[in-house]
């Protein structure tokens, strides 16, 4: 009966330092939105509206778009910009350092075309630099 008294008090202190640790964040956790906020988010989403044939310069974080950002049905060039909106590359082969790079989360800067606009943007990439 001792012992289980004693390890439920033991349980009860590794829930409570759990739950206590969890509300204090680890700093890894990803921000939440705050009703006040999403307003300003929906707004920089909106921002970013694209159009088939529109001439893009943009930076943003590269990836998988079908690893990182799951858009894609097979491993393919991909990055997302600070607003989140994700670009499927087309003109960067998988025999290129950027392809063999793209899952590390390195910043990367493209100029091109927009082929398609909606739920999948892809864009004709004419030149990038990592």
């Amino acid at each position: 009966m001792r012992i289980l008294s004693i390890l439920l008090v033991l349980a009860l202190i590794g829930v409570v330092g759990c739950t206590q640790q969890a509300s204090e964040g680890t700093g890894d956790q990803q921000a939440v939105t705050t009703k006040e906020e999403a307003p300003a988010k929906a707004e920089a989403v909106a921002a970013m509206a694209v159009n088939v044939g529109d001439e893009l310069t943009l930076t943003g974080t590269a990836g998988c778009g079908h690893c990182n950002f799951h858009i894609a049905e097979s491993c393919a060039m991909a990055m997302q910009v600070a607003d989140g909106t994700i670009f499927l590359l087309d003109g960067i082969g998988e025999d290129t350092e950027a392809f063999n790079q793209r899952t590390k989360g390195m910043e990367i800067t493209v100029i091109g075309k927009v082929t398609e606009a909606g739920d999948a943007n892809r864009l004709a990439v004419d030149s990038y630099e990592m």
